[in-house]
């Protein structure tokens, strides 16, 4: 598979599955270029900012993942303070 092609993949069975992206250094300017092209893909880009105003909303979609199968409460907590 060519590189191009690869990347078409990847980037169709993300917006299929209506993938989210949260980018914590969303001042530097790279990532801002990043969030604008995600944006026009199609992805969600969640504000990290907005984690403290919907915490309980991402925590249980955090609860949800494979790798969170065992974390304590605490450990939810801490992931959300410093994702």
């Amino acid at each position: 598979m060519k590189k191009n092609q690869l990347n078409l993949d990847i980037l169709n069975r993300s917006l299929s599955k209506k993938s989210k992206i949260i980018l914590p250094e969303k001042n530097d300017v790279r990532v801002k270029s990043a969030i604008k092209i995600l944006l026009e893909y199609g992805f969600e880009v969640i504000d990290i900012d907005s984690l403290n105003y919907r915490r309980n909303f991402y925590k249980e979609s955090i609860i949800s993942k494979k790798f969170t199968a065992n974390w304590t409460e605490e450990m939810l907590d801490n992931f959300l303070v410093n994702p």
